[in-house]
Parts: C-alpha cells; structure tokens; sequence
C-alpha cells in the first residue's frame, strides 16, 4: 500500500538485503516484516555520519512500524541549538520549545564526540554564555563557526572539510600560516570524527 515499514542503513546494501531473504531463523518481528516487504528504495550518502543523521530523521518522518527502538526517543538525546543573540549548543531528551534540533543520537558516546569536536576545534559555546563573555564574542566570525557546526551536525562533513582544505590553500598562499593552521587542526578533528563513526 505505499507504507514505509522499516528504515535502515548499510555499508554493503546486497549483504543486508540478502539477509533478510536467505535467513530462515529470524525472530517473530522480524519475519513479519520480510512477509510484508513489497517494494525496496535506496538513498546513497556521502559517508556514515550523513547516513546516520537521514536514517534518524526518515524514522521520524514516517515512523516505520519496525523501527520501534528508534521511534521512542526519550532513550536518545538531541543536540539543540538555542535561538538566542549568541546561539549555543545543549544535549536535550525532548523537542520542546523553540530552537534547531538535530538527531537524535543514538550513540551516546558519538553524540558527545560530535560535540567535543565542535567545541574545541570550531569554538562554539556549549553552555548558555555570560552577559560579560556576550560582550566579548565578535559576532561575525562566531555566526561562521556556528554555520561550520550545523554542516556538522546536518552531515556535511565531506562538503565542511573540502571547504576547509581550499581556505587553508589560500591562507597559506598568502602567508596566513596561523589561521592555517587552525584549519589544519579542524580538518583533522573532521577527519577522526569521521573514522570514528
């Protein structure tokens, strides 16, 4: 009838598909959701972060039948971006209140990854900022880490570092070498973000 079922991800598409039809002993969910199965569709990503965030945000869209774990997000957390004059980041369990919202996270342990890199590579804020450190924070430049950091979070990170690699070209053309290096060590930091997923 056109209804989504089940929403998954894999790095090898005909290993995981040939699982569901060749196995004969599949728990009772899951064989009735291969006795349903009618029609398959694919999305191919640019890496497994990307593949994660639309693999969350399809589930949440649809709400497949067989996708039980992930519908119940109270058991996940999202990373939240505050709408405020200085914007900021905050892990929260449910969207509530206004703000950008991104997951959730069904990894723990990559959420705070994901949100370390941010925070120590991109310098954005990940607690609500003073009335005196507001004062001090160039808003310009802040504004461009923060657009870095919802790449991030949306999955861009391939777009984010090919970006990053032709701003540190230029830097170093014309001798920029500190700035340079900045962008070195965000590249990097993008990179270990991806193996690590």
């Amino acid at each position: 009838k056109g209804t989504v079922l089940y929403v998954g991800k894999a790095k090898n598409l005909r290993k995981r598909i040939s699982n569901y039809f060749q196995k004969r002993d599949h728990d009772g969910k899951t064989a009735m959701l291969v006795e349903n199965i009618k029609d398959i569709d694919f999305i191919v990503t640019k890496n497994e972060l990307e593949a994660l965030l639309l693999e969350n945000n399809l589930i949440k869209k649809y709400y497949p039948k067989y996708n039980i774990d992930l519908k119940d997000s109270r058991r996940y957390a999202y990373i939240l971006i505050h709408n405020e004059e200085i914007p900021w980041l905050e892990v929260v369990r449910k969207r509530e209140g206004k703000g950008e919202y991104y997951g959730p996270f069904v990894s723990g342990h990559f959420r705070k990854l994901v949100l370390e890199a941010i925070e120590r590579n991109f310098r954005v804020l990940t607690r609500k900022p003073s009335p005196r450190l507001r004062k001090s924070i160039e808003k310009e430049e802040y504004f461009q880490r923060l657009k870095q950091a919802r790449q991030i979070l949306k999955g861009n990170v391939d777009e984010l570092i090919s970006e990053l690699q032709t701003k540190m070209k230029e830097s170093s053309t014309k001798t920029y070498y500190e700035y340079a290096l900045t962008l070195k060590n965000q590249i990097e930091a993008l990179e270990s973000l991806k193996e690590k997923q």
